[in-house]
């Protein structure tokens, strides 16, 4: 796939409807999904290779602290045992909100093709998504999966 210069070399189309967005809307909207996403900007001008935009790595770290209480042994000669458990699930955004926060794709293809102009040129109009022009690939998940959590538990074993 070619990843242009910017946008002026690309012609698109007004998107009309509920939303309508002018084609200058849609270049800034363009130019900025590119400026925005560092594997395009980097390539600008040239094609993309296979797989090398993928999703960016994020760490996710847990961490399980046991502590057993006390230890005794029955009649019979068995061991029983007491435990606190404390479990923290993705740690490290615990310590810092912008650690182990997931990554989560806008927009795959952001142009859509319309038609094809009289000089045989496509032309395109830009995806909209959630009613917005995207201006970037991925946006954070704030959701459990990128939030900190933690349990704390009593074990008892016989």
């Amino acid at each position: 796939m070619y990843i242009p210069k910017d946008a002026s070399e690309l012609t698109f189309l007004p998107i009309t409807g509920a939303v309508a967005y002018s084609v200058q809307q849609q270049i800034d909207a363009f130019n900025k999904f590119i400026e925005n996403t560092p594997y395009l900007k980097n390539r600008k001008g040239s094609y993309a290779t296979r797989n090398a935009a993928t999703l960016p790595f994020f760490h996710r770290v847990n961490l399980s602290v046991r502590q057993e209480i006390f230890t005794f042994k029955t009649k019979g000669g068995r061991n029983q045992s007491l435990q606190l458990t404390d479990d923290v699930f993705n740690f490290l955004n615990m310590l810092n909100k912008n650690w182990g926060v997931r990554p989560l794709i806008v927009v795959r293809d952001p142009l859509v093709f319309a038609s094809v102009g009289a000089n045989g040129q496509p032309q395109y109009r830009m995806r909209v998504v959630n009613g917005q022009l995207p201006t970037k690939v991925f946006q954070n998940n704030f959701s459990t999966s990128s939030t900190w959590g933690a349990q704390v538990g009593v074990r008892y074993e016989f």
